[in-house]
């Protein structure tokens, strides 16, 4: 018979329910008692039993933290609404609730009526689990900027209870001021660069684990650590380098992700910047040095940093240099002027092919040491008939730079041997003066010559062909004379053979000229006479036959 039926007990139950209700935190402590922790998976049935020393009594109730859910005696068990359809109470004083759920998770105890100094009590720990579903990954903001105020990292898990756990870089968080973990979610305060890593959470249970990961990244920067410059005759950095070697300016920026770089130079109002961490300068001269300036931008933080680098170029190197002689010649001012940017420490006034020289390099021999503030020097004693070569050389310690042009001064008066020599040069030039114009009448009258002999002979043969006498080749046409030659030279012929008449008048009408004559050499009669030469006065005459 359930012990609720009985009327006389009616009455006692409630004060006896709140008496244990008042006494139940005495009774652990002060009764014996004992502890047990339960672990059950969802579905499944939880039984909590306790010890023989507390089924002999006649009364026990079993409370969930301070609820009453049942209570047992040796007329019966009651059981409230909560676990009435789940909760099984046997008259040992055990109980079994069935079909656990998440909400069964938490402290149950068992407690006797007796009371002190024999009260016995009885605590478990029962905690409900799901299996773990996927563990889908971990949430985060799409940037984070390094000085938020806050990041939050949670760990997405489709289903399934445990205790979550988060490591960075292999190493298990722990909680602090700036790291703050409540169940599934990590929460980091003021996130800085050194925040970045990779982040795992972990979620277990005695039935099952999963676990996700994520590579954090923190934007932040640029910040420009250095300026580095170096040079083919300097590889370490410097701000002072040589010119014409070849220098590269090298920036570097903490910065995620990596900065963009680009520069401004200093000696220049182009435009147009050069890009890239590094910037070559393959054949630095004097008017390059100046100020530069190397900008790393941060496209994600849109932030820009610069820093300046001053470059000193060194030559040593003169720009400029020129040598004036005095009127009398004993002297000479040189003069020099130092390039801007120009690093020198002394200036080494050189002398070529000079007595005036206390030490000598190569063909050229140093006069004067002089500091690097001087623009001039005087250089006297020299001879003035004689010409003298001059430089400078700017040094930097001991090391020689590049020498200026070579400036020469010509003698201020001749020597005796110099006016000696221009008189002989005189009379021996206009000697060939004279040879030369006597040479050129020379040629000029031979030239008329030819002309001359040429025109007579081409009128020798016009007058041949004229008078049917043209020469046979290689042989001139003979004429017999059958009277005594006549004198050419005669204006008229006095006497001679009957037909003179005819040949006195070609004779006054032509002119003629004998080459030569020639006796017979055959006993044969009159002259053999080379062929006449027929002047311009042509006439038609007939000779005669002439009989002697």
């Amino acid at each position: 018979m359930d012990v609720w039926a009985q009327a006389p007990r009616v009455g006692a139950l409630p004060v006896r329910l709140l008496l244990l209700m008042l006494i139940g935190e005495a009774q652990s402590v002060i009764g014996r008692s004992t502890h047990a922790n339960i672990d059950v998976l969802v579905g499944t049935n939880i039984s909590m039993e306790i010890g023989d020393n507390m089924t002999l009594s006649k009364e026990i109730t079993w409370m969930k933290s301070s609820v009453v859910i049942a209570w047992i005696t040796a007329e019966g068990v009651q059981i409230t609404g909560m676990y009435k359809d789940r909760l099984v109470a046997p008259r040992s004083g055990s109980i079994v609730i069935s079909n656990a759920m998440l909400s069964d998770s938490g402290n149950y105890t068992a407690s006797t009526n007796t009371l002190p100094p024999t009260p016995a009590v009885a605590t478990f720990q029962v905690n409900v689990y799901e299996l773990i579903g996927a563990v889908s990954g971990i949430s985060v903001p799409p940037e984070v900027q390094e000085g938020d105020a806050t990041v939050t990292l949670t760990c997405q898990i489709t289903a399934g209870t445990g205790t979550v756990t988060w490591t960075k870089n292999g190493q298990v968080i722990m909680k602090d001021s700036r790291y703050i973990v409540v169940d599934k979610t990590l929460t980091i305060t003021k996130p800085s660069r050194t925040d970045a890593g990779f982040f795992v959470c972990n979620i277990s249970n005695p039935f099952d684990s999963g676990s996700a990961s994520l590579n954090l990244t923190v934007n932040y920067g640029p910040d420009i650590n250095n300026i580095i410059v170096a040079s083919n005759t300097q590889p370490f950095s410097q701000e002072f380098v040589l010119v014409n070697s070849a220098v590269n300016l090298t920036c570097s920026a903490a910065s995620y992700p990596v900065a963009e770089y680009s520069w401004i130079l200093g000696y220049i109002t182009d435009e147009t910047v050069p890009f890239g961490p590094t910037l070559s300068l393959p054949n630095i001269q004097f008017t390059q040095a100046g100020r530069y300036y190397c900008l790393a931008y941060n496209s994600k933080t849109k932030t820009t940093k610069q820093k300046q680098i001053n470059i000193d170029v060194y030559g040593p190197y003169i720009s400029s240099c020129s040598a004036t002689r005095s009127t009398d010649g004993n002297s000479t001012n040189i003069s020099w002027t130092v390039a801007s940017g120009a690093v020198i420490t002394s200036i080494m006034v050189q002398m070529q092919g000079s007595p005036l020289a206390r030490a000598t390099t190569g063909d050229w021999e140093d006069l004067q040491s002089m500091g690097s503030a001087n623009g001039s020097y005087v250089v006297s004693g020299l001879d003035p008939t004689q010409s003298y070569s001059f430089r400078v050389t700017p040094m930097f310690g001991s090391k020689r730079g590049t020498p200026s042009d070579m400036q020469t001064v010509n003698p201020t008066r001749l020597s005796a041997g110099a006016i000696a020599g221009i008189v002989v040069g005189s009379v021996l030039g206009a000697l060939l003066i004279v040879l030369l114009l006597i040479l050129i009448i020379c040629c000029v009258r031979k030239k008329g010559q030819r002309g001359r002999t040429s025109k007579t002979e081409g009128k020798k043969k016009q007058s041949k062909k004229a008078n049917g006498l043209a020469p046979v080749e290689g042989k001139a046409p003979v004429r017999k004379a059958r009277w005594d030659r006549p004198s050419i030279s005669s204006p008229t012929l006095t006497n001679g053979p009957p037909d003179y008449e005819i040949h006195s008048s070609m004779f006054r009408n032509t002119s003629i000229s004998t080459i030569s004559a020639t006796p017979p050499m055959n006993g044969t009669e009159g002259y053999n006479i080379n062929q006449p030469v027929i002047g311009p006065n042509k006439h038609n005459v007939k000779h005669a036959p002439t009989t002697v």
